[in-house]
């Protein structure tokens, strides 16, 4: 009998959105079938999509997170990652810059600043009506 090969699904940024959305639903269903994709998703071309989804879910969630997805749980491991990681976004920007794609580390560098302008609100500067924020990532050595 001839195995078929299943392609493998990659996280990116077209699919980001609805992958957090089941991940962060009230209904646990959408969580399970979020995590059979992710334990099955090309991880080294998901990485950084998949870390900032990681870093998204609270400790209690990350527990269920890789109790259900026990593939993705070694990968994760296996780059130093488990429930209890302080995951920050340098890390994830240093664990992806070398190995994905630009366009994926600037997603994650552009997460990082939503998160930026939001603390900025709440630390106080609640007088700024808009504020408009780029990072990009420091090009070293010509790269």
């Amino acid at each position: 009998m001839e195995k078929v090969q299943q392609e493998k699904i990659t996280v990116d940024i077209n699919n980001y959105e609805n992958f957090w959305a089941l991940l962060n639903s009230p209904d646990k269903e959408n969580s399970v079938v979020a995590l059979t994709i992710l334990n099955n998703a090309n991880f080294r071309e998901s990485l950084p999509y998949i870390l900032l989804l990681f870093k998204s879910q609270n400790e209690a969630s990350r527990a269920t997170w890789l109790n259900n997805a026990l593939d993705l749980k070694k990968k994760l491991e296996g780059i130093g990652i488990n429930s209890n990681s302080n995951l920050s976004y340098k890390a994830i920007i240093d664990l992806v810059k070398d190995k994905c794609p630009i366009e994926a580390v600037q997603f994650t560098i552009d997460k990082f600043s939503l998160v930026l302008k939001k603390y900025l609100v709440e630390w106080g500067f609640d007088f700024v009506k808009d504020l408009d924020l780029v990072l990009k990532l420091k090009v070293e050595d010509g790269k």
